[in-house]
């Protein structure tokens, strides 16, 4: 890595371990996957940092396992065997955040806010639901990944917020 790069990542991860661009052991994977599932590979490293900063074991007072904290019962609808794996339990949270993304009409907060929630809450309320968790999750990983993408294009140069969310440059809102 150039002295550069390594400069804006590490002032990227300077503030705090959340902070998704230093390398991990997962980066590789992170990425086939997310380019396998149309997201771009910095919205789901983002949502594996917010969900369970790295750790394939991670498991929430809920229930939820995992990279990216798949409940059991969303496992199951993804054919997902073992939330522990991590290469299992990443494709299963790509695909799920693809599918919601497509439910939603690419609308990202609705989509995070579904991932989180559940679909039934975002339906019920036709919005991001007034939960807590949920605002605080929807509000965590956009800012980490509106803050990797600025990172990533490197001094000067715009993000447009509204672009660059999927691995094929597709429009989100």
């Amino acid at each position: 890595l150039s002295n550069t790069l390594l400069e804006r990542l590490d002032a990227l991860t300077a503030n705090g371990p959340h902070y998704p661009m230093r390398p991990t052991r997962f980066d590789q994977t992170i990425h086939s996957t997310a380019v396998r599932n149309n997201l771009h590979p910095l919205l789901l490293k983002s949502l594996v940092a917010i969900e369970s900063n790295f750790d394939p074991h991670a498991t929430s007072q809920k229930g939820a396992v995992g990279l990216t904290q798949l409940m059991p019962a969303t496992a199951a609808r993804l054919n997902v065997r073992d939330r522990k794996d991590a290469q299992a339990n990443l494709g299963g949270g790509a695909r799920y955040l693809r599918t919601l993304l497509t439910r939603y009409d690419n609308d990202l907060n609705l989509a995070l806010a579904a991932y989180n929630a559940g679909e039934g809450a975002v339906d019920r309320y036709r919005a991001i639901p007034p939960y807590v968790e949920t605002r605080n999750f929807v509000r965590k990983v956009r800012e980490l990944f509106s803050r990797s993408m600025s990172v990533a294009a490197g001094p000067g140069k715009a993000i447009d917020a509204k672009h660059d969310i999927s691995s094929d440059q597709g429009q989100f809102r």
